[in-house]
């Protein structure tokens, strides 16, 4: 690119709507925190952008297609997870019919974990932005204008005749490049009620099923820069709800009490609420209680299993007597609750997913969420499912079938997808019915009556066919 007289790029970034909302995530009440702070970064480079939340807004792909024919923009940017990379492809596709001349780059979780292979598997992106991408957005820009070589532009995959090309990766950013980054580009969404915070990258754990986008060092953002998002967005924005989105809340225990501290003196606790997940072996009833005092007022724990032989094999540093004494402490300081677990983990059986599910309903919680294993790309467990190890058994590599909840991509040796369904659903029943909480379980079927729906059209042809196997 070369030699080519510079223009200024018009950018338009887009998260896809999907082709049906069936789950929860399809229909956010909260904007996307990427394309927030990648629009807010271009700006501050003088780069026009714009921002097409599709799940935010609930528009259809016809809907986006039609709105960026409108804006006639020279680069689009598209986001997805693994399960969505196709649904990202197909509007890709309809855009380039619709504008010839656009450059589409995608990111997010799936094109970090294989940047390469996205390409090569979906030839309507034309680049792939790895890691994190506020530095590299920039950068391709600058090459599309011509003023720059896309060779030299990190944590990039892009095409030069006809063969896909990765550059080196970009290194994470530290702490102070957090800090000098601007706040996310909130005004560039329609309003929300909800708006997600994000006070440190990376987590330092080493679960084996987790791809870790933000990488595995922790980098947090300074107290004063975290409390001034929060000043800023309770008098520009007035939220109704505040999501802190760091992988691990807590981890890091001196800059998390001084964040607390001043989300204290800031009066937040008087003004908006917040919710948070964190980890059985880096929480304790002293930080649970401060959480509460600084305005939270819902915490998630991943526990993942019942059974301490299965933790021990995933990594997941679990003590289940410790999660018991966590939920008790939590629910005692007025925190609602939610418990995360997996069905189909290493090595599982019918015994050790029931071990979870009595855990469960033992620990009961206010809120569950029982997901059935996912080898996500860049995981040890999408290697082991590859190598047919712990039990492993690929039945799909479709990434539309990489779903927690309506997916079929693994199923194991000893639990065939049917059966890993079938408790899936026993579990959230049990869960509930166990601990007589029939008004609960009522209001949790009707608020994910659309999932349900689909896990039930999913589910019974599979059941159908289902020969149960002696192991």
């Amino acid at each position: 690119m070369k030699g080519v007289e510079a223009k200024l790029v018009q950018v338009a970034l887009v998260n896809p709507p999907p082709p049906r909302r069936t789950e929860r995530w399809d229909r956010p009440d909260y904007p996307h925190i990427g394309l927030g702070y990648l629009a807010a970064n271009l700006r501050a480079h003088n780069i026009p952008v714009t921002i097409l939340d599709g799940k935010l807004e609930r528009v259809t792909a016809h809907e986006a297609v039609a709105r960026l024919r409108r804006l006639r923009p020279d680069l689009v940017g598209l986001t997805a997870m693994t399960h969505e990379i196709g649904v990202a492809a197909d509007l890709a596709a309809a855009i380039k019919a619709a504008l010839p001349q656009v450059t589409v780059v995608v990111g997010g979780v799936h094109a970090t974990a294989l940047p390469a292979e996205t390409l090569r598997d979906f030839p309507a992106f034309d680049m792939a932005v790895f890691g994190e991408g506020e530095a590299t957005l920039v950068e391709l820009i600058r090459a599309v204008e011509g003023a720059a070589d896309p060779a030299n532009v990190a944590g990039l995959a892009w095409r030069h005749d006809g063969q896909v090309i990765v550059n080196p990766p970009r290194p994470w950013l530290t702490g102070e490049e957090l800090d000098r980054l601007p706040y996310p580009a909130w005004d560039l969404f329609p309003p929300a009620r909800t708006y997600p915070v994000l006070t440190v990258r990376g987590c330092p754990f080493t679960c084996i099923f987790c791809a870790r986008p933000y990488g595995s060092q922790v980098r947090s953002r300074s107290v004063t820069n975290i409390l001034g998002e929060f000043r800023w967005l309770l008098e520009d924005f007035q939220p109704g709800y505040i999501k802190v989105y760091d992988e691990t809340f807590g981890v890091n225990r001196r800059h998390t009490t001084a964040v607390l501290d001043g989300l204290i003196e800031l009066g937040l606790p008087q003004r908006v609420r917040w919710w948070a997940q964190t980890r059985i072996s880096v929480a304790d009833e002293a930080l649970l209680e401060h959480m509460a005092r600084a305005g939270c007022d819902y915490v998630g724990f991943g526990i993942e299993s019942g059974n301490p032989a299965i933790l021990k094999t995933i990594a997941k540093d679990v003590d289940l007597d410790k999660a018991r004494r966590l939920v008790r402490a939590a629910q005692r300081t007025g925190l609602t609750t939610e418990g995360f677990y997996i069905i189909g983990l290493p090595g599982e059986t019918r015994e050790t997913a029931w071990d979870t599910i009595r855990f469960a309903a033992g620990l009961n919680t206010d809120f569950i969420s029982i997901g059935l294993m996912v080898p996500y790309p860049h995981t040890q467990v999408y290697e082991m499912a590859r190598r047919g190890e712990g039990g492993y058994r690929l039945i799909s590599m479709d990434w539309r079938d990489f779903n927690k909840q309506l997916g079929n991509a693994l199923e194991l040796e000893s639990l065939r997808r049917p059966e890993m369904e079938r408790l899936q659903l026993i579990g959230y029943s049990y869960f509930f019915l166990r601990n007589r909480r029939v008004r609960d379980f009522g209001r949790f079927c009707w608020t994910n009556r659309r999932e349900a729906w689909a896990f039930v059209r999913q589910f019974i042809p599979k059941l159908m066919r289902y020969r149960p196997t002696t192991v």
